[in-house]
């Protein structure tokens, strides 16, 4: 391992070019990289390019625009993922408990719709889009219990089914789509199931219906986020407890079967949001114990250093983020730490 790829001081410039790429990068959940497979018995659909459209702004020419709120109670702890265009949200704590409800953003008419609730109510999931379908990893109950379940969302039907579940249960973990597989890692077990914090990683293939076990990341964290740049696997972020917030930043390549340390965030946050956009992994909110983060932070992997972007308006953690169409959106969320609410809806967008 270089030591440029350990040292925790390197940054990148505030000015540094923010290429806004099309929807087939992966933001919260919202793809990597497509592939030609799919489940025995689905039904053939149509598979997004891998060659995304890209416009190059500077950071500095980059500007945050608060959209339509989402409808219903306010929510946290959230999920979302991009598909066909439109953000999905998914799950959450809102005030009078939790929820599985999954609201719809079109971003062309700026309005909101329902889809089908998750088959049970929970929060702290993970999510990736694959052919077509919504896949959602893990989670707790109200009960705050762990959960293992792997549930599909079919937007053609507007149902769920449940497929094979993880070998360990856990919320708060991260999931990214890598050459057709998905990659969950870390998260904390809780609930009586025993374990803990987590550094597990476990890939799961939508085609078999089968999960195996990659090795277990560097540094076991929850409350952390990723994303895919070149077929690998970049996790970001996270805490052990609330209080022990980390600034690892971790890649795992699929192909040699191993990680890799890198440079840090330029601080320590959990519960944050994001993913890979433009060829680099943006790191949006979190909170300490003294308060939220409104932070917006971009790595790139070429030259191993970290950029900063401009602050969300007000600082969030649990919130959701997804890219469509080049535009960044950032959703829901707590203000403060613990079990604060939001709806609102803001985008990252070239002036």
């Amino acid at each position: 391992m270089s030591t440029n790829r350990r040292r925790f001081l390197r940054r990148g410039t505030v000015a540094a070019a923010l290429a806004l790429a099309g929807c087939t990068d992966r933001i919260g959940g919202a793809g990597g990289t497509p592939d030609s497979t799919e489940r025995p018995n689905e039904t053939e659909r149509p598979v997004q390019t891998d060659t995304p459209t890209r416009a190059t702004a500077s950071a500095e020419e980059t500007s945050w625009t608060e959209l339509t709120p989402m409808p219903g109670p306010e929510r946290t702890e959230v999920e979302s993922v991009a598909l066909d265009g439109e953000l999905y949200v998914i799950g959450g704590y809102v005030p009078d408990g939790v929820t599985g409800d999954v609201a719809v953003y079109n971003p062309d008419d700026d309005a909101w719709r329902s889809a089908a609730a998750l088959p049970q109510a929970l929060h702290h999931v993970k999510a990736v889009a694959h052919r077509g379908r919504i896949l959602v990893f893990g989670g707790y109950t109200e009960a705050e219990k762990s959960v293992a379940t792997t549930y599909a969302y079919d937007p053609q039907s507007d149902s769920w089914e449940e497929r094979a579940r993880m070998p360990t249960g856990r919320g708060a973990p991260t999931a990214e789509l890598v050459n057709g597989k998905a990659y969950v890692a870390g998260g904390y077990t809780k609930g009586g199931l025993g374990g803990g914090l987590r550094a597990t990683l476990e890939i799961y293939d939508p085609r078999a219906d089968k999960w195996s076990k990659g090795p277990d990341m560097p540094t076991a964290r929850n409350h952390l986020t990723s994303g895919t740049v070149g077929g690998k696997l970049y996790v970001v972020g996270g805490r052990e407890e609330f209080g022990e917030e980390l600034s690892a930043n971790e890649m795992y390549d699929p192909e040699a079967n191993e990680w890799t340390e890198l440079t840090p965030m330029t601080s320590e946050r959990g519960g944050v949001n994001g993913g890979a956009m433009g060829g680099r992994v943006f790191v949006l909110g979190g909170e300490k114990p003294e308060g939220t983060q409104a932070t917006v932070e971009a790595y790139d992997p070429e030259s191993d250093s970290w950029e900063q972007y401009p602050d969300m308006p007000e600082g969030r953690h649990g919130l959701g983020v997804a890219a469509i169409d080049g535009q960044l959106y950032a959703v829901s969320g707590g203000p403060e730490p613990g079990k604060e609410y939001s709806s609102t809806l803001w985008r990252l967008a070239a002036e």
